[in-house]
């Protein structure tokens, strides 16, 4: 999105970013634009021609052209091997921001019979869960719930109640299970109608459903702190600043805020 520079055309603003000292521009594959920007007088080819040598120069620092092909098995024992899997799983579960546990739900304990969304069974299953299709014959609901993306112009902070992960937990919550919500937080949502609900709130920034169980039954346990406040509704996001940060009139949850779990 252009902000603040909507009224130029799509060569002015190429030209205006190159100027300004950028190199590359990320998911723009038309080059017509930086010759009809040079051919207008808008930049000039000396410009082009230090932001080509720029790119170019760290290509050859990396050996791109001198050994352009990756080896393969060099590469699979490399990425994603079990010594990185552990940082990355621990970095994940630290990540986890506990927002509420009513009578501290969480960590299950082993043998609780569950009902899931979004979330796999076999997974469950190895940590010692009973998995079940019906909410009304779980003791505890895990339900995930994705960035709502509602509005017209899709930045609506708020669940519209027709997504279907947004569906699965207020029939968790409807059949009288304690649920546990669990949110990703690409972006500050609008939980209010979620966390008055749910039994207990673990929000996450990506997270796989294995270190996200590990974390419910208490094998690892939530580290993380809100890096944004939570809005308590899309009318206090629509009055507060749009260049200011924690500005909100009645945040749902402060920007830092996290819980642990009890004696841990």
């Amino acid at each position: 999105m252009p902000w603040g520079v909507e009224y130029l055309t799509r060569t002015e603003r190429v030209a205006l970013a190159i100027n300004a000292g950028v190199d590359q521009l990320g998911g723009l594959d038309e080059p017509s634009f930086v010759l009809e920007a040079v051919a207008q007088g808008l930049l000039t080819e000396a410009r082009v021609d230090q932001s080509a040598w720029r790119v170019l120069r760290q290509k050859f620092e990396l050996g791109l052209f001198e050994n352009p092909f990756v080896d393969p098995d060099a590469a699979a024992a490399i990425a994603g091997n079990a010594d990185f899997k552990q940082v990355g799983d621990a970095a994940q579960a630290k990540s986890l921001t506990l927002l509420k546990n009513s009578q501290s739900l969480l960590p299950l304990t082993s043998g609780t019979t569950v009902f899931l969304s979004g979330v796999a069974k076999e997974a469950a299953v190895a940590r010692g869960l009973s998995v079940v299709d019906d909410p009304a014959n779980a003791d505890v609901a895990i339900v995930r719930l994705a960035d709502p993306r509602s509005g017209a112009d899709l930045t609506g902070l708020n669940f519209t109640g027709l997504e279907a992960d947004y569906q699965a937990f207020k029939a968790a919550t409807a059949a009288g299970v304690r649920t546990v919500a669990v949110p990703k937080l690409d972006r500050p949502l609008v939980l209010t109608d979620v966390v008055d609900a749910a039994a207990a709130v673990l929000a996450n920034y990506g997270v796989s459903d294995e270190v996200l169980l590990d974390t419910i039954v208490g094998v690892r346990k939530p580290g993380g702190r809100l890096p944004f406040e939570l809005p308590s509704s899309m009318a206090d996001v629509e009055a507060q600043f749009g260049d200011v940060a924690d500005d909100t009139a009645d945040p749902l949850f402060k920007r830092g805020f996290g819980l642990r779990y009890v004696g841990r």
